[in-house]
C-alpha cells in the first residue's frame, strides 16, 4: 500500500509438484495437498533509503501422497513466523521465531517444531560491498519424529563473509558451530565449515 508501509505476499504451491518436468503439469494436484501461506508487514523507511521491518507468516503444508518417500514423516499442520530487522546505519539486528505442527515434507522436510534465530550483520565491511553476520539459532524437534529419537534442543551459531567479486558475482566463506545436534545424540559439538560461491546472470 503506497505511503503506508504495509505490504502483503500470499503463495500457494502444488506439494506434488515435479519440479524435474519442468514445465507445469497439473495432473498431481490434489485438493487438501497443497501449500498456503500469507505474509503481511510493515517497513518503516528512513531518509537515507534505510528501513526497519517486522512480518508476520501463516502457512498451512499439507501431505505428500506421490513424491514422498516412505522413510520421511508426512503429516499435514500448520504454524507462523514472526521477523523483524532494525538496522542502525552499516549495522542490520534481526531475529526470528518459527512454530510449527507439520512434520516431515517430501523434498524440503520440516523436523523442527520451534525455531528461533537472532543476530547481527555488518554492511560494507572494510570499505568492501557485501556484509558480515552473525547468528545464534536454537531449534527443538518433534518427539520422536524418527523412532528412537527423543527431543533433544539443538544450538548453533554462524558467521558468514559475503564478498562482492564482481557486479554480479559473490564469494562467500563461513563456519557454523552446532551444540547438542539433535539426530546426532553421541555428539555434542560439530564445526562445519563452508565456501560458497554465487554468481548471477
Amino acid at each position: 500500500m503506497p505511503g503506508s508501509g504495509l505490504f502483503m505476499n500470499g503463495v500457494l504451491n502444488d506439494m506434488n509438484g515435479n519440479p524435474s518436468q519442468g514445465s507445469l503439469n497439473w495432473s498431481h494436484l490434489q485438493i487438501g495437498q497443497l501449500f498456503g501461506g500469507i505474509e503481511v508487514g510493515k517497513q518503516w523507511p528512513h531518509a537515507n533509503g534505510e528501513y526497519d521491518q517486522l512480518a508476520l507468516d501463516v502457512f498451512h503444508p499439507g501431505t505428500h501422497s506421490i513424491f514422498s518417500p516412505n522413510t520421511t514423516p508426512n503429516q499435514p499442520g500448520g504454524g507462523f513466523k514472526i521477523l523483524g530487522e532494525k538496522q542502525w546505519g552499516r549495522i542490520v539486528g534481526f531475529a526470528a521465531y518459527t512454530y510449527n505442527t507439520a512434520r516431515g515434507g517430501g523434498i524440503s522436510t520440516t523436523f523442527s517444531g520451534n525455531t528461533s534465530v537472532a543476530g547481527a550483520a555488518l554492511l560494507r565491511p572494510f570499505g568492501i560491498l557485501g556484509e558480515a553476520a552473525m547468528a545464534g539459532m536454537w531449534s527443538l524437534p518433534f518427539k520422536n519424529i524418527f523412532p528412537g529419537s527423543g527431543q533433544r534442543a539443538q544450538y548453533g551459531m554462524e558467521t558468514y563473509w559475503n564478498i562482492a567479486v564482481t557486479p554480479n558475482s559473490t564469494i562467500t566463506p563461513g563456519i557454523q558451530l552446532i551444540f547438542n545436534p539433535s539426530f546426532n545424540p553421541t555428539v555434542n559439538f560439530i564445526a562445519v565449515p563452508d565456501l560458497k560461491f554465487r554468481v548471477s546472470i
